[in-house]
């Protein structure tokens, strides 16, 4: 009996001290030592990380419930992304681990990895401090990796989630630290801002607008920077993402230079499309994307040959909300001093749109283009990526490029297995193409709400699978640097193109070799049979133990986005 009487005892003391710590656990903002972050003025988020967990801090002036993602680290869409969402139920406040492979309300995880340290709701800004490991080893969690990482969040007026509305954002933190330290800028370098000019948004939910703007061009100069200038208060709800080209003004129709010179018109992307101009992805924006800078070594060349800069901007407004100005667009460096050497783009898969017609109402079409180890043990040297920018259009599901070396199998380029039409990026990477080298670039597509069968071409109704290689140095033709080698990929299923569109074909299977089928599986999501899911609730918080951040290893980065 007195056992149980100090059992009891115990555990009364045991509550009450929990009682104690969780009042004494109010936010504390200089705690999250990793960093601060304001995503909207309705929303800004705080965190930390120590050698196991991330720590978040969300602060939102949502009445109701508000949510939180990772996102896939290529699309940064709803679908594929990892979720936590803060809601109530009588005025508790919980967190829920979800995750989502659609638009629409994510679905509750099997395993609950988010804990809710703390929630205060003061001053009409509701605070929820939570914790989860970094990897949880889950795979309906994604894991968070040294670099930017694309984060999603929204919030609403209910209790718990539903529909959002334009309450909802897209950006990108650096949670962990990859180390990465941006090179220095040339001493003689010239700024040049290219911006939309007063464009008044239109009031249709989805607009794509375009603008060129003529470069120096009284000499040869390579663009070291790239950066975006936006006005937060009023261009950012409604500017979507931007993509910045280098062209080449030509009186000719079709050419992107002189259609946009005097005017902003809509417009549809200039990639693939042979009479544009444009030969080369520059620069590619979106919420929390920040500079591009190139390493000393390489610039991208502008002057007589590529005189001209495109500006693509999508503009998102579901609201209809009139009167919106914009002025966005990037800032350029460039310098007179040239580098060692020239970065160009490099077009893999499909260049000339050349695969045969899609089925119509088919969900998982597979296409497949090799750029063949006869190509690149052609050039004329290795080539190093410093970005990757995927490409389809609005039927495309997934896509990814695999890499081959001596019949071992390297780590893919670049992959995305949610694909966004309205998500395109430019994808840092970190890769060396040496000569002999194949890569195979996969597209999937889904036409189920086609009736007819969809094409390959340049119009938006049509389909395209590319992916634009950013890298140096540029492949110029033996004996002849009036031309470039820019495309490595599919002619037909027995020739590749390998050189530019003036052509030069090599005979010989395409695909020269066929991948996994298994490659096609997306390993996020799986539905785990017999599983149950129960929403956490309030805890104890954890000591604060800062730690220090897990640094991988750091390599040489060809070039880096701030």
């Amino acid at each position: 009996l007195n056992l149980i009487i100090m059992y009891r005892k115990s555990a009364v003391l045991l509550s009450l001290l929990s009682v104690v710590a969780l009042a004494a656990a109010a936010f504390d903002p200089a705690s999250y030592t990793g960093g601060s972050k304001t995503l909207n003025v309705n929303y800004k988020v705080y965190w930390r990380t120590d050698s196991s967990n991330i720590y978040l801090a969300l602060d939102s002036a949502s009445t109701g419930w508000f949510g939180f993602a990772i996102g896939e680290s290529g699309s940064g869409s709803m679908p594929g992304a990892d979720f936590v969402t803060v809601q109530f139920d009588n005025g508790v406040a919980s967190v829920v681990d979800r995750w989502n492979d659609q638009f629409g309300l994510p679905k509750v995880d099997c395993s609950q990895d988010w804990t809710l340290v703390n929630f205060e709701r003061a001053n009409g800004r509701s605070i929820a401090e939570i914790r989860r490991p970094l990897n949880t080893s889950d795979t309906q969690d994604r894991p968070i990796v040294a670099g930017p990482t694309r984060i999603l969040y929204a919030w609403g007026d209910s209790q718990t989630p539903s529909y959002h509305g334009d309450n909802r954002g897209l950006d990108a933190i650096e949670f962990v630290s990859s180390g990465y330290v941006l090179p220095p800028l040339p001493s003689d370098g010239v700024y040049a801002d290219f911006l939309m000019p007063n464009v008044s948004v239109p009031t249709s939910e989805t607009t794509y607008a375009c603008k060129s703007f003529p470069l120096p061009s009284d000499r040869p100069y390579h663009a070291v920077s790239v950066q975006a200038l936006v006005q937060p208060a009023t261009s950012v709800p409604y500017v979507h993402h931007f993509i910045a080209y280098l062209c080449k003004y030509e009186n000719t129709n079709g050419n992107y230079p002189k259609i946009y010179e005097n005017t902003v018109g809509t417009c549809s992307s200039p990639i693939g499309v042979s009479t544009s101009g444009c030969s080369m992805v520059l620069y590619v924006w979106a919420s929390g994307v920040g500079e591009l800078r190139m390493p000393p070594e390489a610039g991208y060349p502008i002057g007589p040959n590529t005189n001209y800069l495109v500006l693509e901007v999508h503009y998102n407004n579901p609201s209809g909300t009139m009167g919106i100005v914009d002025n966005s667009g990037v800032r350029v460096m460039y310098t007179p001093t040239i580098r060692a050497n020239e970065a160009a783009t490099l077009v893999m898969g499909d260049p000339l749109t050349q695969f045969s017609p899609l089925a119509a109402a088919q969900s998982n079409l597979h296409t497949e283009a090799s750029c063949t180890s006869t190509c690149t043990s052609n050039w004329p040297h290795d080539i190093n990526v410093i970005g990757s920018f995927l490409h389809m259009h609005q039927h495309g599901k997934r896509m990814w490029t695999s890499h081959w070396r001596a019949g071992q199998r390297l780590p893919d380029i670049n992959r995305v297995d949610f694909y966004s039409y309205h998500l395109q990026q430019l994808t840092r990477t970190n890769v060396v193409i040496k000569k002999g080298d194949v890569l195979n670039t996969h597209c999937m597509f889904d036409t189920t709400g086609s009736s007819s069968s969809v094409i390959f071409g340049i119009n938006t109704a049509d389909e395209m699978c590319m992916n634009f290689l950013s890298y140096w140095p540029r492949l110029y033709f033996p004996n002849n640097r009036n031309r470039t080698a820019n495309m490595c990929g599919f002619m037909s299923s027995t020739s590749t193109i390998c050189g530019d569109a003036g052509g030069v074909f090599i005979n010989g299977a395409n695909p020269s070799q066929t991948d996994p089928v298994e490659d096609r599986i997306v390993n996020y999501g799986q539905f785990k049979p017999g599983c149950t899911a129960t929403p956490s609730t309030s805890a104890a918080p954890p000591p604060v133990n800062v730690g220090t951040n897990p640094t991988p290893t750091n390599t040489k980065v060809a070039a880096a986005y701030a």
